[in-house]
């Protein structure tokens, strides 16, 4: 019986080393380069009533291989043209070396969108490769497709020229802003307009948002006096309003 346990040992040993001899176990050489991969292959973005912000959009780039802990480290994309629309310096910036932060696994690369430049209601696409350099090569997800856009928006049913002056999209994008701002200094009354004409004041058929007594102070204090004085300071005459203490 003792025997015959050791012959089964035996072989359960030689068919175990034969299926290892089919296994590809890949070995980490630490002499290999670190690796670098885009977290999506494809980003969809679109301002809607999103203002233009100086870094509209941060692309993730992610690291395999060891953190660097005593100095930052550059890496280095192309825009591949043939999958490109949009032109850099007239539709967006991006800057084509970026930088891995020492102690860390993730990278952004900025972009910033014109979005004054944009054609109303038509989608631009850019199309980022990541390139090998010295430390680092591209692997896995080694392209991402961003595809982005600048909506046209209508005038909401409330909008009154003589509150806030002729319609004009930016202006309402600050007015919305405005009121995302308000929520924490007045979350009742933020939540009652909200419930109403939605969180971006563009659903709902009310057509006095402005017109009602008891949502005036909010809205002069909290909307409309900074609107003007936002008016005042850029003398923009995109973002003319009335004086709402007149």
């Amino acid at each position: 019986m003792k025997k015959k346990s050791i012959y089964l040992f035996v072989i359960y040993s030689i068919l175990s080393l034969l299926s290892c001899e089919n296994t590809d176990y890949k070995i980490y050489n630490k002499n290999d380069k670190d690796k670098l991969f885009f977290t999506k292959d494809t980003i969809r973005f679109t301002y809607g009533l999103k203002r233009d912000l100086e870094v509209d959009l941060n692309i993730q780039v992610q690291l395999i291989g060891f953190v660097n802990q005593s100095e930052d480290q550059t890496f280095q994309i192309e825009i591949v043209k043939e999958k490109t629309t949009a032109i850099n310096g007239e539709h967006y910036h991006l800057t084509e070396t970026n930088i891995m932060a020492k102690d860390s696994l993730i990278a952004y690369i900025p972009v910033d969108f014109h979005k004054l430049q944009l054609e109303k209601n038509k989608e631009y696409q850019l199309t980022l490769q990541l390139l090998e350099n010295d430390r680092y090569a591209p692997t896995d997800i080694k392209e991402c497709v961003i595809l982005f856009d600048n909506k046209d928006i209508e005038a909401p049913v409330w909008w009154r020229a003589e509150k806030v002056g002729e319609y004009n999209q930016e202006k309402f994008i600050l007015l919305v802003d405005y009121f995302h701002q308000s929520e924490e200094k007045s979350p009742v009354l933020f939540n009652a307009i909200k419930s109403k004409w939605g969180e971006n004041l563009d659903q709902g058929t009310e057509t006095n948002l402005l017109t009602i007594y008891q949502y005036q102070g909010f809205l002069n204090r909290y909307i409309l006096t900074p609107m003007y004085e936002y008016y005042l300071e850029t003398n923009d005459p995109m973002y003319q309003i009335p004086n709402p203490n007149n």
